[in-house]
Formats: structure tokens, sequence, C-alpha cells
């Protein structure tokens, strides 16, 4: 058997996943139109860098996948890499600067592997791949005898690899680095990915909204935050119960226990779908598990029981001066953690509200 050039290497050991399928089948787009507009930014300006900003489950994926279905339709001339961080397996993320240089140079080198499958013509197939062939074995050497993330060794492969108008859109970033860390990276990354022309888009915690962690959205040329939803009103009370709607596709969850979902996640429908579930089976009622309204009051009652532990004495404060309608006058760690949990949701200009789920708990502190 023909030994594997450097480029297939490559590939076979940092495959790229692009999860189109799961996004059709599962995600609903937010009723802000954010991945569109991240897409008409990256087919103006190909080279652009973008943040999506929020909490778990407040549709950052959702997002992502939005504007890289879009660039996949209208881009033509664009060649989109679109991952989920999650899916690379361990050993290959390390918390160091150079990480997301890295991996873009990866996933050119994995794509351009894959390129002469899509092109109808057997010569210009052949072509393409001598080309990659070409600028992959010029640096090659370079990444793997040592496994290096010394940045400038990284500028030279994505320069070698990327064409000019090329996108990479990585999800999943802010799961599988702690803040710190993702905000080095970025910092470093995003001004050599710019040199190089490379467009980028990220996930990010919600953290990056407060204190002294702000100063990383600068490095981005847009930042698009995606606030919490608030069941009152009635265009987000629509979407939720299309979420609900499409992760039910059995119709397992009935009318009323959907309309419970949706008044008790305050917005947040991640957790609380998966306790209802939890409950429903738990009640052991024979035949399909059908998940009624009574089950979701066991979701509430269990997730307020989660919300309301482990706190600071400091949050506690925090949240019985929110209870009382009195909102924080300023930014701390403390109200940073309680917003990046999901247990207070930050509605701008400097409102905040209690989960649900803890509206009707007295918190316990722990420490």
């Amino acid at each position: 058997m023909k030994p594997m050039g450097p480029l297939q290497v490559l590939a076979a050991r940092f495959p790229v996943t692009q999860p189109w399928e799961d996004f059709a089948t599962r995600y609903v787009p937010r009723p802000q139109p954010v991945g569109d507009d991240i897409a008409d930014s990256l087919l103006v300006d190909p080279s652009s860098t973008h943040v999506i900003v929020g909490s778990i489950g407040s549709g950052k994926s959702t997002e992502l996948f939005r504007a890289a279905t879009r660039l996949r339709d209208d881009g033509s001339d664009l060649f989109v890499v679109c991952e989920d961080a999650d899916l690379l397996g361990d050993g290959l993320l390390h918390p160091e600067p150079g990480i997301v240089v890295r991996r873009v140079a990866q996933a050119f080198a994995a794509m351009s592997a894959a390129v002469p499958l899509a092109l109808a013509g057997q010569q210009a197939a052949v072509r393409v791949q001598q080309r990659a062939q070409r600028e992959v074995e010029a640096v090659f050497d370079v990444l793997a005898p040592t496994e290096t993330t010394d940045l400038d060794d990284l500028r030279l492969i994505v320069a070698a690899l990327a064409p000019r108008r090329a996108v990479v859109l990585l999800d999943s970033f802010d799961r599988v680095l702690p803040a710190s860390d993702y905000i080095a990276a970025i910092e470093r990354d995003l001004p050599a990915l710019r040199r190089v022309g490379v467009g980028l888009v990220l996930t990010a915690p919600n953290d990056l909204l407060f204190l002294h962690w702000r100063e990383a959205l600068s490095h981005f040329s847009a930042r698009h935050v995606l606030g919490a939803l608030a069941p009152a009103v009635p265009e987000h009370h629509s979407f939720l119960h299309s979420v609900i709607a499409r992760r039910d596709p059995d119709g397992l969850i009935v009318p009323a226990a959907r309309e419970a979902l949706v008044g008790a996640s305050g917005g947040h429908l991640r957790h609380l779908v998966e306790l209802a579930h939890a409950a429903a089976r738990l009640a052991q009622r024979s035949g399909a598990v059908i998940v009624s309204a009574a089950d979701v009051g066991r979701a509430q009652d269990d997730l307020g029981s989660f919300l309301a532990s482990a706190m600071t004495g400091e949050q506690v404060t925090i949240l019985d001066a929110i209870t009382r309608g009195q909102m924080p006058a300023r930014a701390t760690d403390a109200l940073v953690g309680l917003v990046r949990d999901a247990r207070v949701f930050d509605d701008g200009d400097g409102r905040y509200r209690l989960h649900p789920a803890l509206q009707a708990r007295p918190a316990r502190r722990v420490a």
C-alpha cells in the first residue's frame, strides 16, 4: 500500500466535523437573525472575525451553524469550514495561545484533501490535489516532529494553506477552554488570522461581557450578544414552543406540559426539558414515556434545588436584592457567576431577573 502523504496524514489525524444534518434536524433559529447577519458580513468581508456571546443554552451553536449554512449556500467563492470543538477528541485541545490558529491550519489541510471529491473534472481534481500536497509539504515539517504550538510557525502553516477568501466557524471553544485560557488564545490568535486574511466565527461564554474580560471582545471585528429570552414576550414565547416541538417530534410532551415548560424555563429550556423527561421516566407509567404538566412541576422543583445550592454568601445577597427589585450597581465576580450559571438572567440596561425555579426557594449558602 502506498504510504499517505503529509496532507492525508494530517487530514486523517484531524478530521473536520460539519454537523449540517444535526443542525437541520435539531436547532431552531432564534427570532433575531444573528446568524444571517454574520453571514452577510462575511460575504462582504471574508477576513472579518465574529464572536457570538451568550450563556449555556442561549442558542450560540444554533446561530453559528445558521451562519455556516448561509455561507455554504450563498458563498460559492468561499472556502467554508465549520467544526464543533466538542467532537475533536482528547489530546487535541490545549489551553495555550496558538490553539485557534493551529486548529484553523489543520482544518484547512483536512478540507483540502476533500476538495477534489466535489469537483466534476478529474483533471481539475488532480491539479487541486497536487497543489494542496505541495502547500502542505512545504510546511508540514514545522508541525509534525514536535507538535509545536509556536505561533510564528503556525502563521506559516495558515499562510501556506489558506486561500485568501477562507472562513472558519468553530463552535464550543467556550466549552472546552476555561475563560482565562480562551481569552489568552484569542488575544494572540485573532491578529495572526487577520493578517493572513482568514475569516473566523467563534462562540464565547457570557463572562466576556463583564469586568476585565470585556477587553478580549475588542479583538473581534463584530460582537453578537444573545440576550436572555423572555417567555412573556410573544415572539420569544412562540420561539420557545418551536424549540420544544423540534426536540419532541413524537409528541411525548403533552400541550399542557409544553406550556408549563415555557413558563418555568425563564427562557432557558435545555436543563428543564431533560429533567422533565427524567421525572416522567421515574413515574414508571406504562407505555410510552409521556411528559405531563406534573412532571414539569417536579422538574422545576429539582432544578430549583440545584440552582439554590452551592452559592457564596455574596451571591445569596445579590439574589435577595434582585428579588426586592434592587438591581446590582456594578458587575462583580459573584454576579458574573450567577449569570453564567443561568441562576440570573441579564435583560440588559442593568436589569436582572431570577430563574423561575429559584424564585420560590431560599438559597443555601455553602461557601
